[in-house]
């Protein structure tokens, strides 16, 4: 016998031995000997006593399940002696009694899952649960309706109405010791530590407590009060699985009133620190809290932070993951400056695929109230960044989603004082999305219909006016990271305006610049943008149209950027400022096998301004302010693009600009040198002779668009 042989011989006998040993213990073991749950059956709706679910807890063996009897379709249990413990293995399920509800009375939390249970709670509403506000110092404890330190799974549940507590108020030892304001407790609706799986649940209208006050006549500038509660729906710092659920109108906690440093809370609607897994599910209308008013009492002249909340709809801190979800009409809180993110805030690794952000907005910045004994001007609050979303961090992947109507913040006024006029605070940047990742990918997305914010108006005082503030760039993207957007669409997104100087002044240079990048600013990072379409985008205008107007309808550039068989048409700079499609000030931009046409600065501006270098087959339409440099091969100048209107054009997905048949760009590229094999759509390339220039790619057959069409020039206003 071969030894490969032998070895088989020997695997296949240890097998069937082991076979026979599981039968054997089949067949001698008890039937009687398996555990067998059992199933409470809850009869009462009393807090306590025979029949009730908290003796049921109590009686209960490790893996039983509680149900209730139908009797109590649609009944409540109000907590009266304190919060349901579980600390074994437990399933319960109001299905038959249908709807029950589990209130804590806005006096005690409805459920603490111990560390060491796993359990399941199925059709249940949990709701007016509470912690208590804090002691004075103190922050208030966390998780109004749900306290989880074990492993969580929430089937078919309501979450709702549940608060924390308010942080406890600066006070004075008798010592003489000033000890800080304490924060509000955050996870309103849940805070885990440990596992949470949310399927098929809604989370709603649960709310954190705010950040503890100061004293009277406590010294104003040593000491924090405290910060808003964060996590308004749910709170994690384990492991988080949201799926087919509603998380919506949950708000975070404002900061304490009256003291320095007090930032409103985070994640209005989920704030997670660990990995969390968002899937099929819908998050809106939830709303960060405000951070203090310290900063713009103008008592005096303070810095310090006064932060609004960031993440209206999610704020992670971990691994993120979304697919095929929705952050609609969610906010960032108002501050100094606003909170970022008005969608979703992260500052780990992002992964978002096949969701949509729209109608979110990023928090405003504080405006200085009057006060004329005050010889400062005070700058009104910055406005938050990145409307639909600010990730910044680590990696930051966005793929078959969608960024519309979202707004970043507006700047906040300057302050009236004695004797001179406060600057008008800056506008958020990042109207859809504000990137500092280390590397970015964006991918068959649309970003569309977005707008940077307005800088704040300056005040006025001794005779002086305050300058206005500047409008938000990137009215579709603000962009900071190392990376590549492809096969996507940036359309109508707009650069905020500047803000007003004083209402009579004529002093250009006062007034608030517009912002600049209508569809995109590349700012310190290298990027490359391919197969994608950038059109009918457009700057801000410059306060009361007198500053200085924004730079870049389509594309503005601070650093290297390659654009790659891209079309930029039908892009405006309204209030003249340079580069109706793209602006370059210092940085290396190339161009090749690019569309750049149909653009306006001002009235009848060039398609671009500044320096860039070509690699060959760009065909640019009014290049009088451009100076071209590098391999002129197959460049067209000078000629209309001659091009469709801006539809989703079959079998694409975004939307394109169509080659009509006489358009000059057909068969007239290069496919950046053979490393471009298919179009924005997906369509191979080439299908005729040659490549053709831009994002689309002809067919030999005719094309037929889809019925929805875009403009193809801009409006010059909002």
């Amino acid at each position: 016998m071969q030894p490969v042989n032998q070895k088989r011989w020997w695997v296949m006998r240890a097998g069937a031995i082991w076979v026979s040993l599981l039968l054997v213990l089949i067949c001698v073991s008890s039937p009687g000997a398996a555990y067998s749950p059992t199933t409470w059956v809850i009869t009462s709706t009393d807090d306590s006593g025979p029949g009730t679910l908290r003796q049921a807890i109590a009686d209960a063996a490790p893996g039983d399940v509680i149900v209730f009897d139908a009797s109590l379709v649609g009944a409540t249990i109000t907590l009266t002696s304190g919060e349901l413990l579980i600390d074994k293995d437990l399933t319960i399920d109001g299905g038959a009694a249908y709807w029950i509800t589990l209130s804590g009375g806005y006096t005690v939390r409805v459920i603490h899952v111990a560390e060491s249970a796993e359990v399941t709670l199925r059709n249940l509403i949990i709701t007016r649960g509470s912690t208590a506000d804090a002691a004075a110092g103190e922050s208030a404890a966390g998780g109004g309706g749900i306290f989880n330190e074990g492993r969580l799974h929430l089937w078919a549940c309501i979450v709702v109405t549940n608060t924390t507590g308010d942080g406890g108020d600066v006070y004075q030892t008798p010592g003489g010791l000033w000890v800080t304001a304490g924060n509000g407790g955050n996870g309103a609706g849940i805070y885990s530590t440990g596992e949470l799986e949310v399927q098929s649940s809604s989370i709603g209208g649960n709310f954190t407590g705010n950040g503890g006050n100061k004293c009277v006549e406590c010294p104003y500038l040593l000491f924090e009060q405290g910060h808003g509660g964060s996590g308004g729906g749910v709170y994690a710092t384990g492991v988080l699985t949201v799926t087919n659920s509603q998380i919506m109108e949950n708000a975070t906690g404002n900061a304490g009133r009256g003291m320095p440093h007090g930032k409103g809370g985070d994640g209005a609607g989920i704030y997670v620190t660990g990995q969390a897994s968002i899937d099929g599910s819908v998050v809106v209308v939830n709303h960060a809290g405000a951070g203090s008013n310290a900063c713009v009492i103008a008592a005096f002249p303070y810095t310090g932070d006064c932060a609004g909340g960031s993440g209206g709809a999610i704020y992670s801190k971990g691994t993120l993951t979304m697919i095929d979800s929705q952050l609609i009409g969610n906010r960032a809180g108002e501050g100094w400056p606003g909170g970022s993110g008005g969608g979703l805030a992260g500052s780990g690794s992002v992964a978002v695929m096949d969701s949509t952000f729209d109608s979110n907005i990023a928090g405003e910045g504080m405006t200085i109230l009057d006060n004329s004994a005050t010889n400062w001007g005070l700058q009104g609050g910055n406005g938050g960044d990145g409307g639909g979303l600010k990730v910044w961090g680590d990696d930051f992947t966005l793929l078959d989603s969608r960024v519309v109507n979202n707004l970043s913040g507006d700047g906040g006024g300057g302050g009236n004082t004695a004797n001179s006029g406060g600057w008008g605070g800056s506008a958020g940047r990042g109207g859809g999305v504000f990137a500092q990742s280390a590397h970015l990918s964006i991918s068959n997305s649309t970003i569309s219909s977005n707008r940077g914010g307005t800088g704040g108006d300056g005040g006025y005082g001794g005779n002086r006016c305050g300058k206005g503030g500047d409008g938000g760039h990137g009215g579709g993207a603000f962009l900071q990271s190392t990376g590549d957007v492809e096969s996507s669409t940036f359309s109508e997104n707009y650069g905020g305006d500047g803000g007003l100087s004083c209402e009579n002044t004529r002093n250009a240079a006062e007034h608030g610049a517009g912002g600049s990048g209508g569809g995109i600013y590349n700012s310190f990072n290298p990027l490359t943008i391919s197969n994608t379409t950038i059109s009918g985008n457009s700057t801000g205008h410059g306060g009361a149209d007198l500053g200085a107007a924004g730079y870049g309808g389509g594309l503005y550039v601070e650093d290297i950027t390659f654009v790659r068989n891209s079309t930029i048409t039908g892009n405006i700079t309204p209030g003249g400022g340079n580069g109706g499609g793209l602006s370059n000030e210092f940085a290396y931009l190339e161009l090749s096998d690019t569309l750049l046409a149909g653009n306006r600065a001002g009235v009848a501006g060039p398609d671009c301004w500044g320096h860039f270098s070509s690699a060959g087959y760009n065909l640019v339409q009014d290049a009088t302010a451009c100076q071209i440099s590098g391999d002129l091969t197959g460049n067209i100048l000078g000629r209309p693009a001659l091009i469709g209107p801006l539809a989703l054009n079959a079998p694409g997905t975004t939307a394109t600009h169509a080659l009509l048949p006489i358009s000059p760009a057909v068969d007239a590229g290069n496919c950046s040198a053979g490393t471009i094999t298919v179009d924005q759509r997906g369509v191979p390339r080439p299908q005729g002779p040659a490549c053709d220039i831009g994002a689309f790619e002809r067919s030999l057959l005719v094309e037929q668009p889809l019925a929805t069409f875009l403009p193809l020039t801009p409006r010059a206003g909002s």
